[in-house]
């Protein structure tokens, strides 16, 4: 027994980490791939490879593989579709079947991971990692989200352990699919010192009494993109709008440019790689989560850019959403009951009436309660829990 327990304690596990995404800009995923490694085990992390993207490189001293798939560029047809995720899957197993965990975020790598568990690796442990509600997050477009719920339907009970990114969320999967609730461990960022500067003040050519209200993270519909441009149209000059993130589509960053090219007072960044982000976040002055309620995932999630904004401090203009308005209240920011023009001016003027400074204590308070230091201890846990 005692040479067991020692042999157990001695080994170094190793842990396959899946995300469906190229992983250039995942800060949550790199998070926790970093805190794996620094608690002793042997990480790596499998994604998707795109073009102009090495399919093997180490990212903060983690080794990330990239799937090429030959099926890439073939029509987007079903039937060709169903090709192309079997060559995925072939290529995963082929190359990525012996590890102790598999750490799945999201829930469509959850089918490869559990078939490894199956019929390649029955020691096998299979972490499922839900960084939204998954199940209700695609409604509008109903075939998808039919596949959604079918596949985290059918292996969710059949996963080794669970986690989520909220207490709302834990708490439906649990109603939802009669299961015990998936631990919590919140999108926070990294304590660090993070110095003011004039990043964008300098790169816009921006006056220092002209105030910058940030949006940061994925410009897509529904996440208030569309109702900060229209606002800030209306705006004076010295309030300044930036956009930071990835545009979702072509489409979507034309659109941005065709709006942004009629006035001077909103700009647009790209999206910045996650260990250089917090240099630019501290250098707006407000940071905005606009966040619509189109699912119960989006009225329940945190997002990693409420963390950044508490960590840079800055105040934070959200919607009011069940998550947000326990988060922020009015100590660390604004909740407006809608996103108007009216109502977003009103949150600015509010704010800037107030004093920006007034509001850095609580966030200082705030980065102490919300921060990754806190939360890798309960990821690291739950791994200690399924060691064998």
């Amino acid at each position: 027994m005692n040479k067991n327990n020692t042999s157990t304690k001695n080994k170094k596990y190793t842990v396959a980490i899946f995300v469906f995404n190229n992983f250039i800009y995942d800060s949550r995923v790199l998070r926790e791939a970093i805190s794996l490694k620094n608690g002793g085990y042997d990480v790596k992390v499998i994604a998707f490879h795109e073009a102009n993207l090495p399919e093997f490189e180490y990212k903060e001293g983690v080794p990330v593989y990239r799937i090429k798939l030959k099926s890439r560029s073939w029509s987007k047809s079903y039937f060709v579709q169903v090709i192309k995720w079997l060559e995925l899957f072939y290529r995963i197993i082929k190359n990525h079947r012996k590890a102790d965990f598999y750490h799945i975020c999201d829930v469509l790598p959850l089918p490869v991971g559990m078939l490894i568990k199956k019929y390649f690796n029955k020691n096998a442990k299979v972490v499922y990692d839900a960084h939204e509600l998954e199940f209700d997050k695609n409604v509008s477009r109903k075939f998808y989200g039919k596949l959604i719920s079918f596949l985290e339907a059918r292996y969710i009970k059949k996963v080794d352990a669970m986690m989520t990114v909220s207490q709302p969320i834990a708490e439906v999967y649990s109603e939802h699919y009669n299961i015990a609730p998936p631990k919590v461990v919140m999108n926070c960022a990294n304590l660090q010192e993070v110095i003011p500067n004039q990043v964008f003040r300098k790169k816009f050519n921006l006056k220092q009494e002209q105030k910058i209200i940030l949006y940061q993270g994925n410009l897509k519909p529904h996440r208030g993109v569309e109702q900060l441009i229209e606002a800030f149209k209306t705006f004076p000059d010295k309030y300044v709008l930036v956009l930071l993130g990835m545009p979702f589509t072509s489409g979507y960053l034309d659109y941005i440019k065709a709006e942004i090219a009629q006035v001077n007072n909103i700009f647009f960044h790209p999206a910045v790689p996650p260990n250089e982000l917090l240099a630019y976040t501290s250098s707006a002055d407000i940071g905005t989560y606009l966040i619509q309620k189109t699912n119960r995932s989006h009225d329940m999630s945190l997002g990693n850019k409420i963390f950044e904004y508490i960590h840079a401090g800055l105040p934070i203009i959200t919607s009011d959403l069940i998550v947000t308005r326990e988060v922020i209240g009015q100590k660390l920011g604004y909740v407006i009951k809608e996103d108007t023009t009216a109502e977003i001016k009103k949150a600015i003027d509010t704010i800037l009436e107030n004093g920006i400074d007034s509001y850095k204590k609580e966030l200082q308070l705030a980065t102490q309660i919300y921060n990754w230091e806190n939360q890798e201890k309960i990821m690291l846990q739950i791994y200690e829990d399924l060691k064998t």
